[in-house]
């Protein structure tokens, strides 16, 4: 950046004017150090200059913007350049609806939604952004209306379209509507994919139900697709949750031995399901995997360790793992800290 400024002093001081693409360019990068203040005084000045903006450089602005968390100025910068008659541009669009979304700002994003459709700017993308930020927000009725909508405005609903709905549906707990969208989808010929079984395995697992999550998982695997590690994660951890760790347990062995690479979250699930069922042995064996896994323990799993020899009164193996905690530089939580003061009192008594 230092030298690229040094290249533009040289310009102006023999008399080189400025152009857009260079410009642009240093904007760029001062957006690139999070400088938002230099790169937007810079964008004056060369207006001011006589340089006109393009489609190009207002795109680097609202990117620059919304990265450096200033979706407000983004937006302003967009109105701009819309009265300064450049179309917009569908990713600036769809940048700055996710931006409203992510800060908040519903209304300003649905409103920014309806212009790009009336303009003809919006694509797939931008249904399927609103249609995922609905669901997230438990607007699963709005949600459907936005999908219906995207038909009969011309654009295609994809698989992504489909399995964020059945997103919605699972997280409001509404399985049979899950159920239904899928058969569907299906029913229309769109190719379901380990992500939309993914979904459902873990909307019936939330919901208790781990006889159809299975049924599901083995009805995608018999249809020929690869789980992925995140549908592994889903089912030892929905396993966990529905008080059948030791099966969770031994499926994490079966998987591992077809490629899976475990994580520190994976054997947290299954530590935490054997404190809460009172089998600490159970519990040390998953642990002493983890370390032969070459998987490092973290504040969670530290913390289901000292509350399952918490739980069991044995507070020398719960404050052994307090001392390995700090030999390896790891802060307690207010759980973990809430849990060793139990075992002082207790000790104290």
């Amino acid at each position: 950046m230092v030298d690229a400024l040094r290249l533009k002093d040289e310009m102006v001081s023999n008399g080189v004017r400025m152009n857009l693409v260079v410009a642009t360019s240093l904007m760029k990068g001062y957006f690139a150090k999070g400088d938002l203040d230099s790169a937007l005084n810079f964008f004056e000045t060369i207006v001011k200059d006589g340089l006109c903006p393009n489609k190009i450089t207002y795109y680097v602005l609202i990117e620059g913007c919304i990265n450096t968390g200033d979706v407000k100025k983004g937006f302003e910068l967009y109105t701009r350049m819309k009265n300064e008659g450049i179309k917009p541009n569908v990713y600036n669009v769809n940048s700055l609806i996710i931006a409203f979304f992510e800060g908040g700002l519903i209304d300003e994003a649905k409103k920014l939604f309806d212009e790009a459709v009336e303009t003809g700017v919006a694509n797939v993308f931008t249904y399927n952004n609103l249609i995922s930020w609905l669901c997230k927000a438990d607007k699963v009725d709005e949600a459907c209306g936005v999908l219906d909508k995207m038909s009969k405005d011309g654009i295609s609903p994809t698989i992504v379209s489909y399995n964020n709905m059945i997103l919605g549906h699972c997280r409001s707990g509404n399985m049979d509507g899950a159920l239904d969208l899928f058969n569907a989808l299906q029913e229309r010929g769109f190719k379901t994919n380990v992500i939309t079984y993914s979904i459902l395995i873990d909307g019936y697992f939330r919901k208790g139900k781990s006889v159809e999550a299975l049924a599901v998982f083995d009805q995608m695997v018999d249809l020929g697709f690869l789980p992925s590690d995140y549908t592994f994660n889903i089912v030892i951890n929905g396993l966990c949750k529905v008080g059948q760790t030791s099966e969770a347990s031994l499926t994490l062995k079966k998987v591992v031995e077809r490629g899976f690479n475990p994580t520190c979250m994976t054997y947290d699930s299954i530590i935490e399901g054997f404190v809460k069922e009172g089998d600490i042995n159970s519990m040390l064996a998953v642990y002493t995997n983890m370390h032969e896994a070459g998987v490092s323990p973290n504040v969670v799993t530290y913390t289901s360790l000292i509350h399952g020899f918490c739980k069991c009164k044995n507070m020398d193996l719960a404050l052994k793992m307090r001392n390995e905690m700090r030999t390896k530089g790891l802060e307690l939580d207010v759980v973990s800290y809430g849990t060793l003061y139990r075992i002082r009192l207790y000790i104290i008594a």
